[in-house]
């Protein structure tokens, strides 16, 4: 009887211990299966200077494509009918201007681009600006949200939806994903070829970027306009959002350095 009692005391210990481990590896899993995932909060270094040369980066890079960190919210609560140039126009209000003022600097204040407020005053030369002239004025900021899944690009003034733009972008999700703003702006700029390094200027038949630049992420990262409009719609570039030249330089007209730029899947 001592026997049996002590092999059936050794059973229930192993059991009890046996149970024990399986309850510490469920722990274990549960924890890595809670792990969080999103798209990465990017720094955005200083804005560079205009003489600055666009550069991308070959699509196999790493650097801007890890995932990790919180999500945000993609947009808010709209109407659904398009902002039209004239609606814009019925929001404008009127601005003197003061001795010394650019035209740039009035657009800087107000959140908008120097050629939304050309175009809304009919004004040539923006570096012919007369004192106490009464200009049409708005307040910013718009805002563009990108989707890579459906290839559209959304502009919004504030939280009013204005139009959405259909883009190319980059292959093998190349495109970083996050919130950014817009760092520079410029009109032809050179382009540096990725994988031969050649200078490639805006008259050169091998130019990618159409007439307008606007970098939003570090590495070169941008939104721009496209010699190759068949591409819009695909996976097509180095990791860039491209848009067709004349959706670009609409785009262009309205944004400002710090508008905010929200790349989701």
């Amino acid at each position: 009887m001592d026997a049996l009692c002590k092999i059936l005391f050794m059973m229930k210990r192993f059991l009890f211990f046996f149970l024990l481990l399986s309850v510490l590896s469920g722990c274990q899993k549960s924890v890595v299966q809670e792990a969080p995932s999103g798209p990465v909060s990017f720094s955005v270094p200083s804005i560079p200077k205009e003489d600055m040369q666009v550069e991308f980066l070959p699509s196999s890079s790493t650097d801007v494509s890890e995932k990790g960190g919180e999500t945000k919210s993609v947009e808010p609560s709209v109407s659904s009918t398009a902002l039209s140039f004239e609606d814009i126009e019925k929001m404008a209000f009127e601005y003197e201007v003061q001795s010394g003022e650019t035209l740039s600097e009035i657009a800087s204040k107000y959140d908008v681009g120097v050629g939304l407020l050309q175009r809304l005053n009919h004004i040539e030369n923006p570096h012919l600006l007369r004192v106490g002239k009464k200009l049409k004025v708005i307040q910013g900021p718009f805002r563009i949200v990108v989707h890579k899944k459906d290839k559209t690009l959304t502009l919004f003034l504030k939280d009013q939806y204005v139009k959405a733009y259909p883009v190319a972008t980059g292959r093998e999700d190349s495109t970083p994903e996050g919130d950014f703003k817009i760092m520079n702006k410029m009109i032809r700029p050179t382009w540096t070829d990725p994988y031969s390094r050649a200078q490639i200027k805006a008259d050169d038949p091998r130019y990618p970027l159409g007439t307008r630049w606007m970098q939003f992420a570090p590495y070169g990262y941008g939104i721009h306009g496209t010699h190759d409009p068949s591409s819009i719609g695909e996976d097509a570039s180095f990791g860039c959002i491209r848009m067709v030249t004349q959706d670009a330089e609409e785009l262009y007209d309205r944004v400002s350095i710090g508008s905010q730029v929200l790349v989701v899947p």
